[in-house]
């Protein structure tokens, strides 16, 4: 019987953050709690979070965030049937309180592609992180990760 398992490679970049750059643009689709209350949108933001006002990368932080919970995401039942292997490489904002913030999750690439990038977003979206911080204040960052699909 062969086994199954998704790896997920943690010292992409050194912290895992994205580098050289002090600040990124949100997505487009990043909305206040108020926005997300009165009007309908695929996003939909936890209003107890923090929502970020900027967002730094690794490089432009005092303490770096750290992963706290990674969950592997499910491994797709086509893919597992049939023992397709991959990678995904995706990119996501933490927020201050260390939650990956909805609708921040960005497929930078797939590996064959249309298999693994559903699972990829839904098991991200759990994760979470200690706060990174700068200048003695929590910050949001960019995180970049590869998750590999791999048959045992």
């Amino acid at each position: 019987m062969k086994k199954i398992c998704v790896i997920v490679i943690m010292a992409l970049l050194g912290c895992g953050c994205v580098t050289k750059q002090s600040k990124v643009d949100l997505p487009p689709q990043h909305k206040s709690p108020t926005e997300t209350a009165t009007e309908e949108s695929q996003v939909s933001i936890d209003s107890t979070r923090f929502l970020c006002d900027s967002v730094f990368t690794g490089d432009d932080v005092d303490v770096h965030t750290k992963p706290l919970t990674m969950k592997a995401p499910k491994y797709p039942k086509k893919a597992k049937e049939k023992h397709i292997e991959g990678k995904v490489i995706c990119e996501f904002i933490i927020d201050t309180t260390g939650h990956v913030v909805s609708g921040s999750v960005e497929i930078i690439s797939a590996e064959p592609e249309g298999i693994f990038e559903e699972t990829v977003i839904e098991g991200v979206l759990q994760w979470t992180f200690s706060p990174a911080v700068r200048d003695g204040r929590k910050v949001c960052v960019k995180w970049k990760q590869p998750i590999e699909f791999k048959v045992k």
